[in-house]
């Protein structure tokens, strides 16, 4: 039985490889799928002008979105014939379902839908379920976003790019990971974790230097923030020419990095078993403390588990935490 099993299996993969073969060599099915035996299926690729929205909604599994400035209201589709992206427009809001991709076959692109809004228009909520494929936002302004990843083999990117948050934003990230760029972002609540990692508690905190702090989990570049509320499992922060203005952070078993970024107000970074390190940030003031672990400033080790340079000005950074090494440049 196992051997008709596996004689059967192995015919069908030849099928779908020759029907793929044959597929390509025509220039037009570019998808093997499995529906009710392999199938060879065309991509089809449409742009249609759509009426006025205010709410973008994506949900689904597979499929890369991109949400986008530019000269009038429409949507830009591409993707298997079989499992193209279905969208509809309902009581302001714009619904965008990315189709689960066969459970057997030779998929060679993505499914793709780049929704564009007008330059002058300010959207009211974008809302996305991610998955394991991308989410872009290039050059909007909104006053709300909300992200959710439910599973923790969601190993896509959120790339938020030139764009503006106005009111709030909230993103469950788990292991789907994040990276801004010239964007600004008010009340950002973020929770992101159970990222692999090759930093554990069990490690000498001192025994890991800065240069080594490769984190890519979650990247800030050239973006402003006010009034963060960061949660970090497992998870990496990047944080580069940027601007922060009343964050608090919490982590486990996590690094944040800070490079040539400007501190207004408290900003505090609570960390337990992890690293924090910053370099050449414009701040007033330090408030440094740990237990159980370590503390260089500007290149001197501090043998005291507690350090403060004027504590008591207005743009303050404060680190603590257990178990943390704590590196300023």
């Amino acid at each position: 039985m196992h051997r008709q099993t596996m004689v059967t299996g192995v015919y069908l993969l030849v099928v779908g490889v020759i029907l793929a073969v044959i597929g390509f060599a025509t220039n037009a099915p570019k998808t093997v799928v499995w529906d009710h035996g392999f199938n060879v299926s065309q991509n089809i690729e449409y742009t249609k002008n759509v009426d006025k929205f205010s709410n973008v909604i994506i949900s689904g599994n597979d499929g890369n979105v991109e949400v986008k400035s530019g000269d009038s209201f429409k949507v830009y589709v591409k993707g298997d014939k079989r499992q193209i992206p279905k969208y509809k427009i309902r009581q302001n809001t714009l619904f965008i379902n990315k189709q689960t991709r066969a459970k057997a076959g030779i998929i060679t692109q993505p499914q793709r839908i780049v929704v564009t809004v007008p330059k002058d228009e300010k959207l009211d909520m974008v809302e996305a379920n991610v998955s394991q494929d991308d989410i872009s936002l290039n050059g909007i302004t909104v006053n709300k976003l909300i992200v959710n990843s439910s599973s923790d083999s969601d190993y896509g990117w959120l790339y938020i790019n030139n764009s503006r948050v106005l009111k709030s934003s909230k993103m469950n990230l788990n292991t789907y990971h994040l990276q801004t760029f010239n964007t600004e972002m008010n009340n950002l609540t973020l929770d992101a974790g159970e990222l692999p990692d090759d930093y554990s508690a069990g490690n000498d905190a001192d025994d890991i230097d800065y240069e080594d702090t490769v984190v890519d989990s979650i990247h800030l570049e050239n973006s402003s923030f006010t009034n963060a509320k960061l949660s970090l499992d497992h998870s990496d922060i990047y944080i580069e020419d940027s601007t922060l203005s009343g964050t608090k952070s919490k982590s486990s078993h996590s690094r944040v990095k800070m490079d040539n970024s400007v501190l207004k107000g408290v900003n505090e970074f609570t960390i337990s078993s992890g690293l924090f390190s910053g370099r050449k940030n414009k701040i007033d003031g330090y408030d440094l403390s740990t237990n159980k672990g370590t503390i260089k400033f500007l290149g001197n080790r501090i043998k005291e588990n507690q350090y403060q340079v004027n504590q008591n000005v207005d743009n303050l950074l404060r680190v603590n935490g257990e178990r943390v090494r704590i590196v300023i440049k």
